[in-house]
Order: C-alpha cells, then sequence, then structure tokens
C-alpha cells in the first residue's frame, strides 16, 4: 500500500503530502464506480477487488494515534475530468517525509499494521470481476 505514497510523492507540486487515492463510500454506486474502474489498456483496475475501512476508525488513527496524527490525513477531491469523472474520489495523504525517507520505514510500517487491524472492514468483489481475476486457458 504505502508503496503507491512513494510512487505518487512528487506528481502534485508544493505540497507536502503524498497521495493515495480512495474512494469515499457513500453508497452503493461508490462500490460500482470504483469496481469498474479500466486502465486505459480497459482491463479491470481492481480485479482482486477492494477494501473497505471503517471511516470512524480511520479518523482515529489520523487524530489520535502517536504515530499516524501528524503525517496521516485524507481529503475528499471530486475528478470532474470529462470522461474521468468521480464524485466519490479523495485522498489519503500522508506526509512526503514519512513516505519516501528510508528512516521512517518502522512509523509506515506501523500506519499500515494500524489500517489493517483497526480500520479493514472487508474486501468486496463484484461477481462481474470474479471471472475476469480467474487465469485464462
Amino acid at each position: 500500500m504505502f508503496k503507491q505514497f512513494e510512487e505518487n510523492a512528487n506528481r502534485v507540486d508544493n505540497s507536502n503530502y503524498a497521495e493515495l487515492s480512495i474512494n469515499w463510500y457513500d453508497d452503493e454506486s461508490a462500490l460500482d464506480q470504483i469496481i469498474s474502474t479500466k486502465t486505459d489498456k480497459g482491463e479491470i483496475c481492481y480485479k482482486a477487488g477492494v477494501g473497505v475501512f471503517c471511516r470512524t476508525e480511520l479518523d482515529k488513527l489520523c487524530k489520535r494515534n502517536p504515530y499516524s496524527r501528524d503525517c496521516l490525513c485524507y481529503e475528499r477531491n471530486e475528478i470532474t475530468t470529462p470522461g474521468r469523472e468521480n464524485i466519490y474520489h479523495g485522498n489519503l495523504l500522508m506526509l512526503k517525509e514519512v513516505a519516501v525517507n528510508k528512516k521512517n520505514k518502522l512509523k509506515r510500517d506501523m500506519i499500515a499494521s494500524s489500517l489493517a487491524m483497526n480500520c479493514y472492514v472487508e474486501i468486496v468483489h463484484k461477481p462481474s470481476n470474479i471471472l475476469e481475476m480467474l487465469p485464462k486457458s
């Protein structure tokens, strides 16, 4: 997960944060939108499904956890680009210093563990994706 923070760290100029794209689960349409997201080559992006996190627990992690409260937050950031519209889009934001600095690996690992242990709810698959996940014979 945090490898993507590293890869995205230089995407946004004049920001102290690296981004990891998320969708806000407002309703079933949000889930349908992310599950059906395709690459530029037309392939399903999230063949293994998508993870659902509990917002209340994410808030606790961002605001109260001593390892993450000063370096992890989130935003809602709707995409309005024609053909790529996404009203549910947002980002998890991690301080670049923490996201990319090798000295902060332990902190990143602790945050990742906290996300997995405290915020994770489930992995969601849609039946239409399951067939695409199977190996081609």
